[in-house]
């Protein structure tokens, strides 16, 4: 079953990539050209009187054609060298003139006799004995009609024989003639297109006749590419429908010239448009006494069919293509030669419709240029080669119904896409599509929006798809910018339609694969014993091999590990005391810190690390305490990274190394049993990891991942693998409360002294921010220490400790109350220390509330004046209406990536770029969503939520029940009810700010996170 669900599958790819080879959606922002009309067809205007030259033109338009594809003979127009004789050509130009909707493609070949190479002398379309000969007729044609055309193609099937003078084809040669060309055209109409000539679909390989495929190989080994604009090739259909879906270089077809684009996209040059010089299929009258067509045979009304068809499909799925030019108009041949079965004159009007099946003023599937005149301009707008530019003076009122710009215009597709520029500057352009929001943008006041600065700040131009899933039909778009001025903001505009989906069978195939790979280890589970045995028994010879040769080396280098690092009995006596080895470790830290020699820093590093072998205690102490100083990097040489990211691996490579040599000691090593603390707190690491499939900026979401995920999961881990004492937990609370204090002191010496440490806020106001750049940051750290000393304080037994507890809890509390954070003091704070009090004593501490109530309530008056709490709840206030626009984002971004969110630090790239509301312009570098579960889902998605939500669940239930438990024991009741405090605070205050995602928060929720986990499970 297994392999015929993979057969099935496979075959379900291989029909799937049939149908959708070539198919480009310009949506996807890939490189494209800029559309132009498809509908042409090839003339031989010559042999028309000048009375019957304008009624032709005229038949051509009414068929709805667009293209005439006219051949511009060489050998007319310069008969004598030097002489040129332009006068069969000027009355065609002169009548096209007439003609507004017709466009010329004038293609330059042939050679007179005085320039041919001389083995190919009586050969009309011989090559030229000198390029430069060539040149000179190209750049006279192009001075002469710069004003009248703007396509010239350079000769016809130079990869045939009969083509190129009864010469063997030689690429090299012809890429000469391009290198010769090209610039005598450019030099006179500097925005001519230049097209490569056509090649002729054939299967050879020489030497008479080249393929069209392995011509245009060798064109771009010459370096021919930069000597043209556009490619062309010929997708005759032979005696195969257009939907032919066969794409092979030994079949000629009508997608052969998929083919040629692979062949352009593979050498850099997707962004060139690829025409089809010609193409139809032959239909003969009955009774034909001619030569016999090479090109297949079909009947009339097939011909009328499938000509139609192949317009619809190339309009369809080729957004690449340039001109799809038929063959013929009415050939000037012999009345017997098969090309007459091309002839289209006495049949295009019925064929299609008087011009119905091309004549649409909306914008087609494509690269549209925003000066195509199919688009509408209301307002001041500029319009050039760079596109679209908006002129007019800045507006500060974001309603697009009050722009007076506006850009409308029909199109049909599934799809639209704006390339756009952007860069370091705050624009908009609202999108409406059939007058509703468009759906593939974020939303407000009725329209979508489309942000026009950049994620990374840097100027660049990018297609953003603004709406998908559109019905079949025309559509009818409406953009207004707001801002932008001077920006040239739109590049292009993109019409797209999306391929179809996959078959089922591809989906059925691997269901059945996986129901087979089941249904294969099912099996093996109901093998006999003896068989599995045997199979395992190989598996297990062939790893015991390879540990013992791995534990040779590995035993050897232990043992002297476990001798240099083995040194309790050599430190001496005072340093085996924690509160010794603490003090001692800080004051390497110091060292560490201020040392400016390299010498001194490697020695004080390397007596750490041999201080936390023998004592990882001291290790978790130093994580703890430097968490909040992470803005602070120790430089080593070459190297910097804060100290608690250099404490957490030292630590950890201690751990381990312990670990290890104790077991090739053979000490019996206990095992840590899986807790659901654990197992959460493992989903979110890896959501974290996975996280990275969707991330679009990768270097922040790595980094993130390791300083904010890996790394403080590692320090839970190492609480929970280390098996602390009661004494240790209440020593790291200590530690954690020291952390809070040093920081505060730090902070309070520089705003008292005025030497740094405070932002300046409304009317002037100090906001203590001390080693932060942020106060805000200040406050969501403290507010986690905060309870920590209260329940400390209440819960100490002697006076001394208690006052030295009050001391450092009252440095946190002043220095909390100056940062005026408005997300502490109505949030953080009251839930953090109600909860500590009232788990301390409902009573006392209910009484304690109602006092501090009462003081607050008191004060109200007096703190209506701090200019920071005015208006505190009034939501048009900066920082209120802040947030809530930040929230109304937020939401729009969930919306579009509700199960994986967007990816560790992707929210300010995102939100900048993309759902920024326009009200909120003025602040657009906002690097989260200023609550928690809004910042649990966009990070690590739907399931980190989820994760976050259940982790709190049982956080709460086992630590209130750890809580009964532990009423007798004050020191871990302290510790339990500060651990529970915190995360009061972090629940409370992250409502309305980031409460996890810097280094601080992680590794103090890990903390407290790993506190009651460990106690928890405790004996």
């Amino acid at each position: 079953m297994s392999l015929t669900g993979f057969g099935v599958a496979l075959v379900g790819a291989d029909q799937h990539w049939r149908v959708v080879r070539g198919w480009e959606n310009p949506a996807d922002g890939g490189a494209l050209p800029f559309k132009v009309p498809l509908a042409g067809v090839n003339v031989a205007l010559t042999k028309y009187t000048p009375e019957e030259l304008p009624r032709q033109l005229a038949a051509i338009a009414q068929a709805g054609f667009i293209w005439v594809r006219q051949s511009f003979y060489w050998a007319e127009i310069e008969p004598e060298r030097g002489i040129f004789d332009f006068s069969r050509y000027d009355p065609i130009v002169a009548a096209l003139a007439e003609q507004p909707r017709l466009r010329l493609v004038a293609v330059l070949e042939s050679t007179p006799t005085w320039a041919r190479r001389r083995e190919a002398s009586g050969h009309f379309f011989a090559p030229p004995a000198n390029m430069e000969y060539f040149a000179r007729f190209a750049r006279a044609l192009a001075a002469r009609y710069a004003d009248q055309i703007d396509f010239y193609q350079i000769w016809d099937e130079p990869n045939l024989n009969d083509r190129w003078g009864g010469l063997d084809p030689q690429p090299v040669e012809y890429a000469a003639m391009l290198a010769a060309a090209y610039p005598a055209i450019k030099g006179n109409d500097l925005d001519a297109t230049v097209i490569a000539a056509g090649l002729a679909p054939t299967v050879e390989q020489g030497p008479r006749n080249l393929s069209d495929l392995t011509y245009l190989r060798a064109l771009y080994a010459y370096g021919a590419n930069q000597y043209f604009d556009a490619a062309a090739g010929k997708p005759y259909g032979f005696n195969s429908s257009p939907e032919d879906r066969t794409v092979d270089s030994n079949v000629l077809n009508f997608s052969r010239l998929i083919l040629l684009r692979e062949v352009m996209q593979q050498h850099g040059d997707g962004h060139k448009a690829l025409w089809a010089s010609h193409f139809g299929w032959n239909s003969l009258p009955a009774g034909w006494h001619g030569a016999p067509s090479i090109w297949g045979q079909v009947d009339s009304a097939t011909q009328a069919a499938w000509t139609r068809a192949a317009y619809r499909r190339a309009a369809r799925e080729w957004a690449w293509l340039g001109g799809l030019i038929l063959q013929h108009w009415s050939p000037d041949a012999p009345a017997d030669d098969p090309i007459h079965g091309f002839a289209v004159s006495q049949r295009a009007a019925e064929w299609f419709e008087n011009g119905a099946f091309f004549a649409d003023d909306a914008l087609e599937v494509g690269l549209h240029h925003p000066t195509d005149a199919r688009l509408r301009y209301e307002g001041a707008w500029l319009l050039g080669t760079l596109g679209a530019d908006v002129r007019s003076a800045d507006y500060a009122d974001p309603n697009f119904d009050f722009s007076p710009q506006r850009l409308t215009f029909r199109f049909r597709g599934e799809s639209l896409a704006l390339r756009v520029r952007r860069g370091d500057y705050l624009a908009y352009l609202y999108v409406k599509i059939d007058g509703a929001p468009a759906n593939g943008l974020p939303q407000v006041d009725g329209a979508g929006y489309l942000v026009l600065r950049s994620a990374t700040l840097q100027p660049e131009t990018v297609t953003l798809r603004v709406a998908s899933g559109l019905a079949e039909g025309a559509h009818e778009a409406e953009i207004v910018p707001y801002l932008g001025n001077e920006r040239w903001i739109l590049a292009a505009i993109a019409v797209g339609q999306a391929p179809p989906q996959a078959p089922l069978s591809m989906s059925i195939g691997a269901l059945l694969a996986l129901i087979g790979v089941a249904g294969m280890a099912w099996a093996l589970r109901q093998m006999p014993p003896n068989s599995r045995a045997q199979a395992q028994a190989v598996l297990r010879n062939y790893f015991q091999r390879m540990a013992a040769f791995f534990s040779a080396a590995v035993i050897s280098i232990a043992g002297a590990l476990s001798m240099a690092l083995t040194i309790n009995d050599l430190l001496p006596a005072a340093l085996k005391r924690d509160s010794a080895a603490i003090a001692a470790a800080a004051a390497i830290s110091g060292a560490l810190y201020l040392s400016p020699h390299l010498i001194v820093t490697v020695a004080a590093l390397i007596t750490l690390i041999v201080l936390i072998y023998n004592r990882p205690l001291i290790g978790l102490a130093l994580i703890l305490f430097w968490a909040p100083f992470f803005l602070a990097p120790l430089e080593l040489y070459l190297w910097a990274a804060p100290m608690v990211e250099l404490s957490t691996l030292a630590t950890l490579s201690a751990a381990i190394l312990r670990g290890a040599l104790a077991w090739l000691r053979g000490a019996r090593i206990g095992r840590l049993r899986l807790n659901a603390f654990d197992w959460l707190m493992l989903a979110l690491g890896a959501l974290g990891c996975l996280s990275l499939l969707w991330s679009a900026e990768r270097a922040p979401a790595l980094r993130e991942l390791r300083v904010i995920v890996i790394e403080p999961l590692l320090f839970y881990a190492l609480l929970r693998a280390l098996r602390l004492e009661r004494r240790e937990w209440l020593l790291l609370a200590d530690v954690f409360l020291m952390a809070g204090a040093a920081v505060s002191l730090i902070g309070l010496y520089g705003y008292v002294t005025g030497t740094g440490g405070f932002a300046l806020a409304e009317q002037g106001t100090r906001r203590l921010m001390s080693v932060y750049s942020s106060p805000n940051n200040l406050a969501l750290f403290l507010g986690r220490v905060l309870p920590f000393g209260v329940a400390l304080f209440c819960f100490a037994p002697s006076w001394f400790r208690r006052v030295g507890v009050g001391i450092l809890t009252a440095l946190v509390l002043l220095a909390l109350a100056l940062t005026q954070s408005l997300g502490a003091a109505l949030l953080g704070v009251p839930a953090a220390v109600a909860c500590a009090l009232l788990l301390w004593d409902w009573r006392r501490g209910g009484v304690i509330l109602l006092g501090i109530a009462l003081i607050a309530v008191i004060a109200l008056p007096v703190a209506a004046r701090i200019p920071r709490l005015q208006g505190a709840l009034d939501l048009s206030r900066a920082s209120s209406l802040m947030r809530t626009q930040l929230w109304q984002a937020s939401l729009s971004m969930i919306a579009e990536h509700p199960l994986t969110g967007v990816g560790l630090d992707q929210f300010l790239y995102l939100y900048r770029s993309r759902y920024i509301l326009p009200s909120a312009w003025e602040e657009p570098d906002l690097s989260h969503p200023h609550n928690l579960l809004l910042d649990f889902w966009l990070r690590l998605g739907l399931g980190g939520l989820v994760a976050f939500g259940a982790l709190q669940l049982v956080f709460w239930r086992r630590g209130l029940r750890l809580w009964r438990a532990l009423r007798g024991d004050p020191w871990l009741s302290a510790c339990v009810v500060g651990a529970l405090g915190a995360m009061a605070n972090i629940l409370a205050h992250g409502l309305v700010d980031n409460s996890y995602f810097v280094i601080d928060l992680a590794y103090s929720f890990c903390f407290v996170v790993g506190l009651i986990s460990s106690l928890y499970q405790a004996p």
